[in-house]
């Protein structure tokens, strides 16, 4: 459905803004985690950078296992 808020021109892809919501946490914090090579991007041209739901949180949970190792 057109008006879903992770539907973009990009096909089912998240802005940042969408993935916050997902995860609960801000904007800022998903691109922090993009930058810091925690989670991947599936689109990132300039400013416009694209998360896919499934690889993010998959990623998140790898990172998030490795921390409870230590």
């Amino acid at each position: 459905m057109p008006n879903e808020p992770n539907d973009t021109d990009n096909g089912n892809l998240d802005t940042p803004r969408d993935l916050a919501r997902v995860i609960k946490t801000t904007p800022q914090t998903v691109l922090n985690l993009f930058h810091g090579g925690i989670i991947p991007a599936r689109v990132a041209v300039g400013r416009v950078i694209r998360f896919d739901r499934a690889e993010a949180l998959a990623a998140l949970a790898k990172h998030s296992k490795k921390g409870k190792r230590a």
